[in-house]
């Protein structure tokens, strides 16, 4: 649920039978834990969801029933322990880090535990210059040539993004607003790509 009263909540079918559920420390991430239904050696799973019900991965749980009883995240949110018979198995969890490289410029975003938005740093590797800048949803970022762009979610507005291309210090050179969910996001020296599973939008940005 978005918000207490949300009347269209997102629900999720796992297919699985729950043990236990818990959001990794930064809220972003939901762990499943339980076994598959469809199977019948009740092997234990893993099933990982974004906060908004799409599915992440899936971790198999090794040991002699698989069966995981319990389940932790660790403060950073990159590892977690599972309870497995008498065992307490870890795991490594790899985000995919938002990035990109181009024109000298490594850009990269992370969040900081003391804020809710997302830090976005430009950074000249020749000489050692660092920009910052402060977004809210953020989602995608790609580099190419020249130029990025920070694709990110409209908070006032549902149902809308925003693409805003960026130089190498992170200033905003143009911007377009899109009403298509950007799964998937290209860019070369021209133009730039968004599509979802059924519609592409694509922007010259450059002649």
């Amino acid at each position: 649920m978005r918000k207490e009263t949300d009347e269209v909540p997102i629900l999720v079918d796992t297919g699985m039978s729950i043990k236990c559920v818990k959001w990794n420390p930064n809220g972003n991430v939901l762990a499943v834990v339980g076994s598959l239904i469809e199977t019948s050696d009740g092997k234990g799973i893993v099933q990982f969801y974004s906060s908004y019900g799409h599915h992440l991965r899936s971790l198999r749980v090794p040991g002699a029933s698989g069966v995981v009883n319990s389940i932790s995240w660790e403060g950073f949110g990159l590892r977690i322990a599972l309870a497995v018979d008498c065992n307490i198995l870890f795991a490594n969890i790899q985000p995919e880090y938002m990035w990109g490289f181009f024109n000298n410029t490594l850009v990269f975003a992370f969040k900081k535990p003391e804020r809710n938005d997302m830090c976005v740093i430009f950074w000249d590797t020749l000489i050692n210059e660092k920009h910052v800048k402060y977004m809210r949803r953020l989602q995608k970022i790609v580099a190419c040539g020249e130029y990025c762009v920070l694709v990110a979610k409209v908070e006032e507005i549902e149902g809308q993004w925003v693409i805003i291309l960026c130089n190498a210090v992170g200033c905003p050179i143009d911007n377009k607003y899109i009403t298509i969910e950007p799964k998937f996001v290209a860019m070369n020296k021209t133009h730039v790509i968004v599509a979802c599973e059924d519609v592409v939008y694509y922007w010259q940005y450059r002649s």
